[in-house]
């Protein structure tokens, strides 16, 4: 019954990316169970607690799990392929409040000094691009209007990216190869996002995402417009934005400065008196 769940999700237009999470997810709850459409919710329960007790999964892991069971059951249930859906009432997985990694300028300036072009256009459109992982991979120059790329992300939203003065030199040079891929594969399609990942980890100490989370935090310094940076991030929430941005530095400095007295001499000139 996962090969129909499959064709449910392609027909209700579900990106490529989100119906492979689901797949697996499914796939390893039937290895699990055997049977996954006899599941109770207690059958839902051990795989979560099994997950994250003897294999270690984070709960983002968990999360994902959760959503996939979640999304499985409801239609398997709508379509009557079973009688009672066993994920309606799986609890929600907390994820404990962290600060993201954020990659320093430093960092990436030096990872860029003698990088390929491969390298340097895929460092650059998580720095400056703010691009997830899989948006970098499938990154296409049939993408690119001007100086803006129309990148599809989660959820299968487009959105429009500008291309900055620092990124564009490296577009129009891997666009003079005549590839279709930015980055494409050995054998055809695009570079896997396991070997990007690797190549920006190498080079600047940092995982795309901490690219991201940089990218994102210079935009809204920049700025000051939480809006205008949720379109570039390609964020449905404002609180999603909201929980990518670091406060520099030179911003707590400021914070800091403004808890002091106005008159530092205010108080001991009441005492005084």
């Amino acid at each position: 019954m996962i090969d129909l769940y499959r064709q449910h999700l392609i027909s209700t237009g579900t990106t490529s990316g989100t119906i492979g999470i689901y797949l697996s997810k499914l796939r390893a709850l039937q290895r699990f169970l055997g049977d996954i459409n006899a599941a109770t919710l207690t059958d839902l329960e051990s795989f979560l607690a099994h997950q994250r007790e003897h294999l270690g999964r984070k709960p983002e892991t968990l999360k994902s799990y959760r959503s996939a069971f979640r999304s499985y059951y409801q239609w398997a249930h709508k379509r009557g392929h079973i009688t009672t859906n066993p994920a309606l009432e799986l609890g929600a997985v907390r994820i404990p409040k962290s600060v993201p990694l954020l990659a320093t300028d430093e960092a990436v300036q030096l990872g860029l000094i003698g990088a390929p072009l491969d390298e340097r256009f895929m460092i650059l459109a998580g720095r400056m691009g703010c691009l997830r992982l899989s948006e970098i991979a499938t990154l296409r120059t049939k993408h690119r209007l001007g100086n803006i790329f129309r990148v599809t992300g989660k959820g299968g939203r487009t959105r429009n990216v500008p291309i900055n003065s620092t990124w564009m030199p490296a577009v129009l040079e891997i666009e003079r190869h005549g590839a279709d891929y930015y980055l494409p594969g050995k054998f055809g399609g695009h570079m896997h996002q396991t070997t990007i990942e690797k190549k920006i980890q190498a080079r600047t100490g940092f995982n795309p995402h901490a690219l991201r989370h940089a990218g994102a935090t210079a935009a809204y310094e920049a700025t000051r417009d939480l809006r205008a940076v949720q379109e570039l991030l390609g964020h449905s929430s404002l609180a999603t934005t909201e929980r990518y941005l670091h406060t520099s530095l030179r911003g707590i400095i400021a914070a800091a400065e403004g808890t002091a007295f106005s008159d530092p001499f205010s108080i001991r000139d009441q005492v005084a008196a």
